[in-house]
Formats: C-alpha cells, structure tokens, sequence
C-alpha cells in the first residue's frame, strides 16, 4: 500500500491501539484512569491529527499542534497529550512497516510549590481528625497517593517488620471497583511511623487480610472502603 493510503491513517489505528490499551488494563498493566484518558484524547484533542497519515507525522506538524493545544490547554495538559500521542506512535511503529516516530516539541510546564506544614501543625491537624478515621491520613504522610491509600487491604501490612508493601491503586471514585496497578506500574515497600503502627494495632489487627486497611466507618459499600 502506498503510504498515503487510508489505511495508515491515523484514525484508522486509534480504535486499535486503544483495544490494545483496554487488554492491557483486563491483564492489570494499566490502570483504568489511564484507558480513560486515552479514550478522551482520542475523541478529542487528537483531531487535528487523525486524517493524516501515520508516515505524514514530523516535528513541524507536531510543533504545531503543540502551539494550538497550548491555545486551549494548560501546559501540563499539553504534555499529557503529547506525550499520550507519541505512546500511539511507538506502538504503531512496532506495526507498520519503516514508520519512524519523530521527536516531540518540549512542553515547559511551571514547577509547582508546595506548601509545608511545620510538624506542630500537623500534629494538631491529625489530633482534630476523628480516631476512627484517622489511620488513613496517617498513612498519607508517609506520601502514598489516595488511590493506593483507599486499595491496601490489611494483608499488606507486616507488623513484625513494620512496613506497608503498596502495590496496588483505585483510580476511580467508586469503592467497589477491583484496583489497578499504582502510577509507574511500581510496588514499593515502606515503613510505617510508630503512631500509625499503633493505629492499626488498636483497630485492623483483628480483620481478615482482605479486609481493607483503611475502612471509611460511615462508608455506604458492604467493605465501607474509602471512595474519592
């Protein structure tokens, strides 16, 4: 076929790259979140892309696409979006034949402060929590995301050693929804603090591995877990 056929248009291999994506997340190599975007992406911001043919992809097409999501969109969502286009295209080169993927403009995105909360602070913030609840904002200073905070199940605790194995993440508000991998598809292993070992010693030594770390004591789900 010659390279400006219809059949290597751009259009044409979105539906397949995001089956490709859809499997990846049934086999837990992707999250659901990540399937989402890509499916609004696709529907959406890669418009001025999909009547073009795969190999009529260049730098100057994409700097130019760049400037006008730039019109439209944050800095952080422009990369996203770049950044999610050239994941297609890698896995389309892997498809079709000698299709080269160009490098991709740079998208500067501002440097985010961060407040900090002295130590005082946070002590009166977390003794203002009510008890029951306060295991989960415990374990958020260690620095786990929500999503992984709301998925650990009491089995990923080992009070012997004192640490918190974190290798799954719920990405969507529901609390029933089975959990996905966490951001990176990377397992980590982490100490916990002493009062936060204490906390789950007073109120989840007794529940079943399955059982959430975290429960929400007014949750509406049969395992009351934590929704967004």
């Amino acid at each position: 076929l010659p390279v400006a056929s219809s059949a290597y248009a751009v259009a044409a291999w979105l539906p397949r790259w995001l089956q490709h994506v859809e499997a990846q997340v049934a086999a837990g190599q992707r999250s659901p979140g990540t399937l989402r975007e890509y499916r609004r992406y696709a529907a959406g911001a890669f418009e001025p892309m999909r009547e073009l043919s795969l190999y009529e992809i260049t730098y100057q097409r994409l700097d130019d696409w760049r400037g006008l999501l730039l019109t439209g969109q944050g800095p952080k969502t422009a990369r996203n979006i770049l950044a999610a286009f050239r994941t297609f295209l890698r896995w389309c080169r892997r498809r079709v034949p000698d299709l080269a993927v160009p490098d991709f403009p740079a998208v500067a995105v501002p440097q985010h402060a961060y407040a900090k909360v002295s130590p005082t602070i946070r002590a009166r913030i977390l003794e203002a929590i009510p008890e029951a609840r306060r295991g989960a904002f415990l374990a958020a200073c260690l620095g786990l995301r929500p999503g992984e905070i709301r998925a650990l199940d009491v089995g990923d605790y080992d009070p012997e050693a004192g640490e918190l194995t974190v290798a799954r993440a719920l990405k969507t508000p529901s609390a029933t929804r089975q959990a996905g991998p966490t951001k990176g598809l990377r397992s980590r292993t982490l100490p916990v603090s002493t009062d936060l070992a204490a906390w789950i010693g007073a109120h989840r030594a007794s529940c079943a591995a399955g059982a959430p770390l975290f429960p929400n004591p007014t949750g509406r789900s049969r395992s009351r877990r934590w929704r967004e």
